[in-house]
């Protein structure tokens, strides 16, 4: 039932007046990790498969992408802010900077990227 309603939402929403095709544009978001390595590998026969890889984690990244009919209309790569983690003197223990963010993408993120 869900899938038949769905399926006549998108074909009254395309037979507007509008012109479907040339007026919208989609806007997708892709996370990624810049050490991000194969974990799998060929090998030849009788010998095991060896990677090497970082030790470390890359920082991650994310794209924002539109795309409409016509190709590609923007692109913007949005980097991760900077550690906010800092040692008590003395102590062992770590305190989390906080500054109200709460870090992850937001709906003023797709705002910038938009306008």
């Amino acid at each position: 039932r869900h899938i038949a309603l769905r399926e006549e939402f998108i074909k009254e929403w395309a037979s507007r007046e509008e012109k479907f095709l040339n007026r919208t544009v989609f806007i997708d978001e892709a996370g990624f990790h810049l050490h991000m390595v194969r974990t799998e590998g060929w090998s030849p026969i009788g010998k095991r498969a060896v990677t090497h890889v970082l030790s470390a984690r890359g920082a991650s990244q994310t794209i924002f992408g539109a795309v409409c009919s016509s190709g590609i209309v923007a692109l913007s790569v949005r980097l991760p802010k900077a550690s906010k983690k800092r040692k008590v003197a003395g102590s062992s223990k770590t305190i989390h900077g906080n500054n109200g963010d709460g870090g992850g993408t937001k709906g003023s993120h797709y705002q910038e990227f938009v306008l």
